[in-house]
């Protein structure tokens, strides 16, 4: 569960901003839960989501349409900022028609994410580790130029069995492993030209 892990490796926070952020949540959540409140969902309550979906009718809906183009046809304005609008109520034919609405096959849910972590074993430091990143491998736009790499190793040796041919790579990969907080954590930064 994504949330979990978010909380388990959240970074610290300023202190200031962090006692009036969670100051202001003791507003939604009681005092023993509001630490962990916006993160850790405990307990499943299927009545809670069927409440919800109850609410998701046609004759509950607000429709807010926002352009220019609709400039001259209002008939209202807004107290404090002067901004024209109109309100109307939605045709009874237009609620018949969504409330019998088919259900959309384009809805599904998502594919299982096969890229989030399930285990955060920190592996040992290598002795003498590099202080700096190290390339670990480059990839150039001619495939012959750069073989592919040897079978994935052990993540602690993947260091020394990459090698870079040439500095005209299309995208390169630096490793150094954390040696100050020993966090499974990774730092991604993409520049596209």
């Amino acid at each position: 569960d994504l949330n979990k892990v978010a909380f388990r490796f959240k970074d610290k926070e300023r202190p200031r901003g962090y006692t009036s952020k969670v100051a202001g949540l003791l507003h939604y959540y009681p005092l023993e839960e509001v630490l962990a409140a916006e993160y850790l969902l405990e307990e499943f309550r299927p009545d809670l989501i069927q409440m919800v979906l109850d609410k998701l009718r046609p004759e509950h809906v607000r429709v807010a349409v926002v352009s220019k183009s609709f400039e001259g046809q209002t008939d209202k304005e807004e107290e404090w900022y002067g901004t024209q609008y109109k309100q109307e109520a939605i045709d009874d034919e237009v609620l018949k028609k969504w409330a019998s609405a088919d259900i959309n096959g384009k809805f599904k849910l998502p594919m299982k994410n096969e890229f989030i972590p399930t285990s955060f074993e920190i592996y040992p430091l290598e002795k003498d580790p590099p202080p700096i990143p190290t390339l670990i491998k480059a990839s150039g736009s001619n495939p012959a130029s750069n073989p592919p790499p040897p079978p994935a190793p052990p993540p602690i040796k993947v260091v020394s069995l990459f090698t870079t041919k040439a500095d005209t790579a299309m995208s390169k990969v630096w490793f150094k492993q954390d040696d100050k907080f020993f966090l499974p954590k990774a730092c991604l930064n993409f520049e596209f030209f």
